[in-house]
């Protein structure tokens, strides 16, 4: 321990030295960590790595830092490169870049490494995802399970997948994240040629070697890579046990489980996702009952139905963060409601993976939380609605990937009844000033009389992989027609985006010109006074839609059929000059109502309520319609 903890020093004294990692970063996206700045550092090495923190770093540090932290590059070699970049202008890219490929060169790095972080910074997705097809898999393992998961790209994934197995098979010790991205990847693919048994042997194998602080660390890591261990009476914590390797049954004491609030009453389903993940014999359960009742899979498959359980975040956060609450409470309303159809539930433990088109599973019917489908495999996702205590499901996923995404609004409703629904919504919403996330009341008095909003998203938010366009070209482009148009422009960062590259790119495009502005009011204030919203695909879209505002969306989105949908520059450009010139049409509002009214009553539940259709599609999944 105290040789670790001098080794933690001597990594944060180079890395402090480099100039390459910056503390104030890695404090804004961590409020929690020391004020000065190598106490920062050092926390990083000590804690941030291990706890997989946001670093929150510029292309250069987040590419350099762990080649210094592991001593193939020594910290004045890296002031050295900064200090060549700093003689070269920043729009000279080609000198920066031949100056960074010389670097690597020299202390044989791979440059498409350093290319794949440019990219990524730029979040141009695309150009960071051919990087990887450069780089050697050691390097590129971890990123093609993050481009999978969050940005909808699978075709190399059978190659990650083959090579993290093969590590496993030689015994390297990987670390925690790598097994989490192992257990997603197995679980998004199906187990290809693996024999699943097998495979979660040599995975726990893994962990029993992995340097965990403390025993809670270790039953932590086991929930997090989708195998919880629960005790208590009735609950097959022996059966668990055993089904376990024998080096990992060692270090385990069920006693030391610190069971969060949020796991009564679903103790049986978490404990037999995980005997389902360990043993050839898959078993299901009546909702509500013990082990006790458990009965092989097969004998119960025509009345079954497959629960993809959520992950460790859901369960553990759900005591302390309210979003994480409101979407454990959502999927056991949803489980509770499927009872009314299926009686018996197969529990799997669900992957971080959302795309499960091209993962070969069997079809069965299936509730799922945040995923993408295939209508033939039978399952019915949801996930939580753009407007809080909404939920919405669909038979194929969510936002651009829903079946029902590009359906005109509601038809055949009594117009009495759209308006008296739309006149609530706006009630406990708009007027009451409710949002998904936390709102700053900031200051709009200094903000232009007319202006178009720019709704931003997180930069790695998984429905940005439907962008038509990259953020730097319609902001670009957004710029221009706004300036063009004779109106201003604001532009709102997403309220968990603490990304200084967000910070670094608004900065830029505020000193395009006096028209442009940049805001965090709260969004109800300043969608009162915008003309128009312009977003790829944010939950915004549906707030301005209650506002009756225009939408420009810059990709697929649930509210497609009520939006102007942009493809490119020019059409964005178009869109603006109509918005700054023409009021919404009276059909165009009727149209909106009616939407709203769907997305509310026919698309979504809330905790209390569940429409026809949420039973109608239950129905659909058991007779395989």
């Amino acid at each position: 321990m105290v040789q670790s903890r001098l080794g933690d020093i001597a990594r944060a004294i180079e890395l402090h030295r480099s100039r390459v990692f910056d503390a104030q970063r890695y404090r804004h996206a961590n409020p929690d960590v020391p004020a000065r700045d190598f106490a920062a550092t050092l926390h990083f090495c000590r804690h941030g790595r291990i706890e997989q923190r946001v670093w929150n770093q510029s292309a250069l540090g987040q590419w350099l830092a762990p080649h210094i932290l592991r001593g193939a590059v020594r910290a004045n070699a890296a002031r050295g490169l900064l200090r060549r970049l700093e003689t070269i202008p920043a729009a000279d890219r080609e000198a920066r870049q031949a100056a960074v490929k010389a670097f690597c060169a020299e202390y044989a790095l791979e440059f498409h490494e350093y290319l794949y972080h440019a990219h990524l910074h730029a979040q141009d997705y695309d150009a960071a995802y051919e990087c990887l097809a450069h780089l050697s898999m050691s390097v590129a393992f971890l990123p093609y399970y993050r481009f999978a998961r969050r940005h909808m790209k699978m075709d190399r994934l059978d190659r990650a997948f083959a090579h993290i197995r093969q590590e496993l098979r030689r015994g390297a010790d990987l670390g925690i994240e790598q097994l989490i991205a192992a257990r997603d990847m197995a679980a998004a693919l199906d187990y290809p040629d693996t024999d699943r048994v097998a495979f979660h042997q040599s995975l726990l194998g893994a962990l029993a070697r992995w340097p965990a602080p403390n025993m809670q660390a270790r039953f932590r890591a086991m929930w997090q890579i989708g195998f919880p261990l629960v005790p208590g009476p009735g609950e097959p914590v022996d059966e668990i046990l055993e089904a376990l390797p024998a080096d990992l049954r060692r270090k385990l004491d069920p006693a030391a489980v610190q069971l969060p609030a949020s796991v009564e009453g679903y103790e049986t389903i978490l404990n037999l996702a995980t005997l389902n993940g360990l043993k050839a014999v898959q078993r299901a359960v009546p909702l509500g009952a013990g082990f006790a009742h458990c009965v092989a899979l097969d004998e119960v498959a025509a009345e079954t139905c497959r629960l993809r359980v959520l992950g460790e975040g859901y369960w553990r956060q759900a005591d302390f963060d309210p979003i994480q609450s409101s979407f454990l409470k959502a999927f056991k309303a949803a489980s509770a409601r499927a009872a009314g159809t299926f009686n018996h539930f197969y529990p799997v433990a669900a992957t971080n993976i959302f795309d499960v088109r091209h993962s070969g599973q069997v079809p069965m019917p299936t509730l799922s939380y945040h995923s993408i489908a295939s209508p033939d495999q039978r399952f019915l996702n949801f996930k939580e609605s753009a407007l809080p205590g909404y939920f919405k499901f669909d038979r194929q996923g969510f936002s651009g990937w829903e079946e029902a995404g590009g359906r005109e609004p509601a038809a055949g409703v009594p117009a009495g009844q759209v308006e008296a629904a739309f006149a609530a919504l706006r009630q406990q919403y708009v007027d009451s000033r409710v949002s998904k996330y936390e709102q700053p009341v900031g200051e709009v008095s200094g903000l232009p009389d007319r202006f178009v909003l720019a709704a931003l998203q997180v930069p790695d938010d998984t429905v940005m992989s439907l962008a038509s366009m990259t953020l730097d070209e319609w902001l670009g482009g957004l710029e221009r027609a706004c300036l063009a148009a004779g109106i201003g422009l604001v532009v709102k960062a997403h309220p968990l985006d603490r990304s200084t590259a967000t910070a670094d790119r608004l900065a830029r495009l505020q000193a395009a010109g006096p028209h442009v502005f940049v805001s965090q009011a709260a969004i109800h204030q300043l969608l009162d006074r915008a003309l128009a919203v312009v977003t790829v695909n944010s939950g915004v879209g549906i707030e301005a839609l209650l506002h009756l505002k225009p939408v420009i969306a810059l990709g697929a989105s649930e509210y497609a059929a009520v939006a102007h949908q942009v493809t490119c520059v020019d059409e964005l450009a178009r869109t603006v000059e109509h918005v700054a010139t023409e009021a919404p049409d009276a059909d165009w509002v009727s149209r909106v109502k009616a939407f709203l009214y769907g997305y509310c009553r026919e698309r979504s539940f809330t905790l209390e309520r569940f429409p026809e259709q949420f039973d109608e599609m239950l129905a659909a999944l058991k007779r395989g319609g």
